[in-house]
Parts: C-alpha cells; sequence; structure tokens
C-alpha cells in the first residue's frame, strides 16, 4: 500500500523587499535551467509527465494519497505503459537520491524545520512523484492497453520534447505610449500562430505571426480612439518546469494607423512572459500567461519615435497535430 504523506497546514509569513521580489522573479527561471533531471532520455521524459500531472493535482489541494492516485492513474498510464520496467526502476532509484539530496525525508525534514512547509515543499513533490510511479508500476502488467507498448525511444506524453508542435494563442493589454514627450493610454490584442519544435525537456522554440489591432487616446484631448491594424513576426525561447512556463520574446512590428498602408510604421518589440499550463488533453495542452513588453517604433517619415510599454494576459494551446 502507498505510504501517505501528512497534510501539511500553515505557511511562514515572509516579508517582501525589493531585493525578494527581484529573486522571486528571477529564480525560477534559473531552476528550469538548472533544475537536476534523471541521465536518461526514457527517464527524463517520465519525469517530466509525472511531475506535471502531480503539481497539477496540487493545485486543487492533494489530500489523501489512495483517492489521489486514483484520480490520475488514467492519465498516468498513459505515460507509464509506454516505458519498461527498468525505466521505471531507474525513475525510482534516481528519485530516491534526489529526495535524500534535498533533505529527505519530507517529515522529517518539515520538522527540522519547524514546520515552514516553503522549506520542504519540493520534497514533497518529488515523493509523490515516486508514489505515483510506484503505483503505475504496480498496475502496468494488468492494466496496460495492448496498443500502449514500451518506447525505447519514450520523449514524454506532456511536453514538446522532440515533437513539432503548432502554438494558437490570444495576447492582449494595456499600453502606455510617449511621444516628444506626451503620453497617451491605450489597449491592443493580437491572435498568434506559432509554430514551434521542442528542444528538450526543458525548452520549445517558437517563430510565426501575429496580427490584430488596438487602439489610443486620441492626443487633442478630444476623447476620441486613435485606431490602428498591428501584425508581427515573433521568435520566442519558451523553458519550462513541470507545469510552469517562462518566455522571452523578440519580434519585429508593424503598426498601420487608420488602415492607411502608406503610414505603416515598423518596430520592434521585447517582452517576457510567466504562466502555467494544464495537462494535455487528447492533442491540445492549454495554457495561460502574463506578460510585459517594449516596443520601439523609430521616426519615419516625418513622424516622432514611439515608445509603447505593455502589460496584459495571454492563453492558448499547444497543439501536437
Amino acid at each position: 500500500m502507498a505510504r501517505r504523506l501528512p497534510r501539511i497546514v500553515g505557511r511562514s509569513r515572509r516579508r517582501f523587499t525589493p531585493a525578494s521580489s527581484v529573486r522571486a522573479t528571477l529564480l525560477p527561471i534559473l531552476l528550469a535551467a538548472c533544475m537536476p533531471l534523471p541521465p536518461g532520455a526514457p527517464e527524463r521524459a517520465l519525469y517530466g509527465d509525472l511531475r506535471r500531472i502531480v503539481e497539477t493535482r496540487e493545485r486543487t489541494d492533494w489530500v489523501v494519497d489512495r483517492i489521489e492516485l486514483e484520480e490520475v492513474a488514467p492519465t498516468t498510464m498513459q505515460s507509464a505503459c509506454r516505458t519498461t520496467p527498468e525505466m521505471r526502476a531507474n525513475l525510482r532509484r534516481w528519485l530516491d537520491r534526489r529526495i535524500l539530496a534535498e533533505g529527505g525525508p519530507a517529515e522529517a525534514a518539515f520538522r527540522r524545520s519547524g514546520g515552514d512547509l516553503d522549506e520542504v515543499e519540493d520534497i514533497v513533490t518529488l515523493e509523490r512523484v515516486r508514489l505515483v510511479l510506484d503505483h503505475a508500476d504496480q498496475h502496468a502488467q494488468a492494466d496496460c492497453p495492448f496498443w500502449l507498448q514500451p518506447d525505447p525511444s519514450f520523449a514524454g506524453v506532456q511536453s514538446d520534447a522532440g515533437r513539432f508542435v503548432l502554438y494558437l494563442e490570444t495576447m492582449g493589454g494595456g499600453e502606455l505610449s510617449w511621444s516628444e514627450g506626451r503620453g497617451t493610454l491605450g489597449g491592443a490584442g493580437v491572435g498568434r500562430l506559432l509554430p514551434a519544435v521542442g528542444l528538450g525537456q526543458r525548452a520549445t522554440l517558437l517563430f510565426g505571426a501575429e496580427v490584430g489591432g488596438g487602439g489610443a487616446l486620441a492626443r487633442d484631448g478630444s476623447g476620441g480612439i486613435r485606431a490602428s491594424f498591428a501584425a508581427g513576426v515573433p521568435l520566442l525561447l519558451r523553458l519550462q518546469s513541470a507545469t510552469r512556463f517562462w518566455d522571452v520574446e523578440v519580434a519585429g512590428t508593424a503598426r498601420v494607423p487608420r488602415g492607411d498602408l502608406d503610414a505603416l510604421r515598423p518596430g520592434l518589440r521585447a517582452s517576457v512572459a510567466s504562466g502555467i499550463s494544464a495537462l494535455r488533453i487528447s492533442s491540445l495542452m492549454p495554457y495561460f500567461g502574463l506578460w510585459i513588453g517594449y516596443e520601439y517604433l523609430p521616426a519615419a517619415d516625418g513622424e516622432p519615435a514611439v515608445q509603447v510599454a505593455r502589460i496584459g494576459s495571454r492563453f492558448g494551446v499547444d497543439w501536437d497535430p
């Protein structure tokens, strides 16, 4: 029977300072690039799938192991059935070493920390991944359907690794633009189609196109809205750690005010984003994120240079055709 981990309640209160805010922003990106992974490719893929499944369930409060293991079993077996018993044994040994290296077992580490959940939550997650792995291993022979056979080159179900995928998303938000010392508020939204290739368990490269439009308050104080058509060609690098992702993006952009192609304004945008993704449902993996960006439109045809700061949200799906 799977061991039940204690439910831990209560978090220590922490003071937030500018320095801690910077650390909170940068640390996840560094962890995504540096967090240890199993040495074998199939073991890395299986670990990535199982960790994503566990983290997704933890977001709605993982309480009773027995119930949670049964709830995630259909999703877990889609990955576990594609691996051999040897692969699963290799991952189990690696998980045992990682738990010890992190200071586990979780209950003992929790007591040593004086009851600080933040200090042990990653150990708890690792132990839950091992529980899910053990449950799948125990049931693989009896429960794996005949069409899910072990694959020596298994690259995962819940990641982009080794895949060509399409990202379809909407991106919008508010903006503050300024030119010649004067600022104005506005907003914009675009739809994006981004073909992508998975570079591994942690990274995906995306390149594509976006089209949309926006509007800004008229500078003459009349209260009117100046509308414009917007388009762009973005290039993104997405770093992933289980359900979390961080995007770094540059894009060539163009604005066409009032639909006048003769007044087209080329520009350049840089942005970063952070968000979470769900489990892959059939061939679709939904995700949601927040982003901030800066766009520069150089002076052209007698018009002054324009700088634009933006903040907004993104929603999309990762489609594996």
